[in-house]
């Protein structure tokens, strides 16, 4: 039997950002697309965070909120 897996609202944002980031992607691509953990750190170091420890499961879903809002600050234009 199939298992279901749901994810945060967070989680689904960065990973739909990360589309938007062609420099990103062959980074990405090294990881199986289940390797969260790989996948996560490759996308902090893209953004310049530095991660290390253990974390809870609303750390993680904090982290991809963080993370999502540098990856869509690094791709806006900024109109003064």
């Amino acid at each position: 039997m199939a298992k279901l897996e749901f994810f945060s609202d967070s989680r689904t944002a960065l990973n739909k950002e990360t589309k938007n980031h062609p420099a990103l992607a062959p980074l990405l691509a090294s990881y199986d697309s289940d390797d969260f953990a790989g996948r996560l750190g490759e996308i902090a170091a893209f953004c310049g965070i530095i991660v290390d420890g253990n974390y809870t499961e609303s750390e993680l879903d904090k982290l991809c909120e963080i993370l999502f809002f540098k990856l869509r600050e690094a791709r806006m234009i900024y109109i003064q």
